[in-house]
């Protein structure tokens, strides 16, 4: 569930307002707006297009993007929607060798690329809106014991530095610890950041 943002399409349709909230049914393949002031659904895309999708999120420009897993499809398809219309105005699709039935997830940058989570295979990566694979990581690692998943990314989200520096800056005011049923300090959490920007 997603509050929408001011988008200019909001400023235009009552339907994609600020402070509607944007929700994603991926058993009945649909996502929808509901209108929390007046309880009711004010707008509803996807079935017979989408196919088991996750992450719908409004952009800037009043559009929508979707991961559309394609579970029953046999291949995956990061989707932006124009919602207006219900045209598709981009994807990112590659046959069978792009597909996670289950889970996964997109974001579109400041740049104008997409952030993709391919979840069972474990791979993220960026695509230019020309579809050129600019940036990606497939994970190396494995779980271990009887019930792992494998080497599955839920999901990812990039942040930019200026989100991510305040937060490793050591604070003085607050610090945060982990303790013991006994009260005593196992780990405080300024000196892991400490650790993990050395």
């Amino acid at each position: 569930m997603e509050v929408l943002p001011e988008t200019p399409l909001g400023r235009k349709d009552d339907r994609f307002k600020a402070g509607n909230l944007l929700f994603s049914l991926r058993h009945l393949d649909t996502i929808g707006i509901v209108d929390p002031i007046n309880n009711e659904i004010v707008w509803c895309y996807g079935p017979g297009i989408l196919d088991g999708q996750h992450q719908p999120t409004m952009l800037e420009n009043g559009n929508i993007l979707v991961f559309d897993n394609g579970t029953y499809r046999g291949h995956s398809i990061a989707r932006e929607i124009e919602p207006a219309s219900g045209k598709i105005v981009w994807q990112y699709e590659k046959g069978e060798d792009f597909f996670s039935p289950f889970r996964s997830g997109n974001q579109r940058l400041p740049n104008g690329n997409t952030l993709i989570c391919e979840c069972d295979a474990g791979h993220l990566f960026e695509v230019t809106p020309e579809k050129d694979v600019v940036w990606d990581f497939w994970s190396p690692f494995v779980g271990q014991g009887p019930h792992h998943l494998g080497k599955r990314i839920h999901r990812a989200t990039r942040y930019s530095p200026e989100t991510v520096e305040p937060l490793l800056r050591p604070r003085e005011d607050k610090i945060f610890a982990e303790v013991d049923r006994d009260g005593r300090r196992i780990t405080t959490y300024p000196e892991l950041i400490q650790l993990y920007q050395s």
